[in-house]
């Protein structure tokens, strides 16, 4: 018997089906609130469920490549303009699955069948919403502009002007901090009430290196002087997205 015979004869009623099938109508607001992502797989699972395993498969797959390709999408896309781009995927596809599986499910019940807990649903979903709290938090560090010289990124937040990266972007330069070379070099700059303060990133072995903190400690010096009109600046080793591991300050 193939999936197809098999998937009509549990809408028919003509064999028992005693798997439970989730609503579709919560699709489409888990698709709102949390991303179409968990909203898909359970569509797919519904499938299984009455004996349509490769379809499932092939939703179940589609939609985790679907849900990485967005995402990474989205990353090259400025935010105001990302949120509603995301957020009219997940509408669209979240009643594209809703509307597809209604008619399934009520032959589903009309022949006696279950609805399924919202047990697993809720705990898809904060799986869904775990991740993307880690992701969010992983790239806050991240600014989205950036100067680019000699192929390395000067990242800096919206609390510095574009002229202000620029100049210590050259400065770095000058000082072969950034140089022409085949080793790219990410450094990012930011502003607060105390000064500014620099990042850049470093391998965690360097940290307690006694001549890598003495030329750390005189670039804060140096920034402060030649860059910042004599403003403090902190400078903070980071790891790869930016997050502090050791912050030196200026000796204004």
């Amino acid at each position: 018997m193939n999936e197809k015979s098999l998937i009509e004869e549990n809408l028919d009623g003509t064999i028992s089906n005693k798997k439970k099938l989730w609503n579709p109508k919560i699709f489409l607001v888990i698709s709102i609130l949390f991303s179409f992502l968990p909203a898909a797989i359970l569509y797919s699972l519904n499938y299984g469920r009455v004996g349509y395993k490769r379809k499932r498969n092939i939703y179940l797959i589609v939609s985790v490549l679907g849900f990485i390709l967005m995402i990474i999408a989205l990353i090259f896309i400025p935010s105001t303009i990302a949120k509603s781009i995301a957020l009219g995927i997940n509408v669209g596809i979240g009643v594209y699955l809703k509307n597809d599986q209604e008619k399934l499910f009520k032959q589903h019940i009309d022949n006696g069948g279950k609805k399924a807990s919202y047990l697993v649903p809720l705990l898809i979903c904060f799986v869904v919403l775990g991740a993307f709290i880690a992701l969010s938090v992983y790239l806050a560090f991240i600014p989205e502009n950036s100067v680019t010289i000699h192929g390395d990124e000067v990242y800096y937040t919206e609390r510095v002007e574009k002229e202000e990266a620029e100049k210590l972007a050259n400065y770095l330069s000058d000082t072969e901090f950034l140089m022409e070379d085949d080793i790219s070099v990410a450094v990012k700059i930011d502003k607060s009430t105390e000064g500014y303060i620099f990042s850049f990133i470093i391998d965690e072995q360097y940290l307690e290196d006694e001549e890598i903190i003495q030329s750390v400690q005189e670039l804060a010096d140096y920034l402060s002087i030649d860059v910042f009109n004599g403003e403090k600046v902190e400078v903070e080793m980071c790891n790869e997205v930016f997050k502090p591991m050791k912050v030196i300050s200026s000796n204004k």
